[in-house]
């Protein structure tokens, strides 16, 4: 009588499964986690809660006076910029509603010119999404808010920044820096 022979390759299969789990899969020998990016993990973790609950509700309800975010890891601390004292401390409490377990002690405001809606509204008529069709006839390689809201950089076509720059260091009042910049390439397809 023959005996069927999934229920056999199923066994070795799921015995498979397991070896090398807890190894290195060239060596053989036990892999550990570094101690190091495990405590550094446990630090970070309630400044990036901060900074996730303040993104949302910024990029949300208080869109017109979130401007951005910068974690300082070094002295433990989230900076969040808005346009509108009074309308940062609002974000801030309904960010503390929406996610109870965050420490609003971490957080510090700092003003911003202009929020990141308008800042983005403006980036946009400079480089309008998908408008780029041959980056090397571009003069415009990139632009980006300013991390303190304070205006946009503009990545330039080096060829060309001379006479970008001469149009003036403001677009539509807000002010504007012009730096070198190259053709961006992607450096794999993910």
């Amino acid at each position: 009588m023959r005996r069927p022979l999934l229920p056999a390759v199923l066994v070795v299969l799921l015995a498979l499964a397991g070896c090398g789990a807890d190894s290195d899969a060239a060596t053989g020998d036990p892999t550990h986690t570094d101690p190091a990016l495990l405590a550094h993990a446990k630090k970070v973790a309630p400044l990036n809660a901060v900074a996730n609950a303040l993104g949302e509700q910024g990029r949300g309800a208080f869109a017109d006076t979130y401007s951005d975010l910068h974690v300082d890891e070094d002295h433990g601390f989230v900076t969040l910029y808005a346009t509108d004292s009074t309308r940062a401390a609002k974000l801030v409490a309904s960010a503390k509603h929406a996610h109870p377990t965050i420490d609003t002690a971490l957080i510090r405001v700092q003003h911003a010119d202009y929020s990141r809606k308008v800042l983005d509204g403006e980036i946009d008529k400079i480089v309008p999404v998908g408008a780029v069709k041959d980056a090397s006839k571009e003069v415009y390689y990139g632009a980006s808010p300013n991390a303190d809201g304070s205006g946009i950089t503009i990545e330039v076509k080096p060829s060309a920044l001379s006479r970008v720059r001469a149009q003036g260091n403001r677009l539509d009042g807000i002010p504007v820096t012009y730096v070198p910049g190259k053709i961006k390439t992607a450096a794999s397809w993910r």
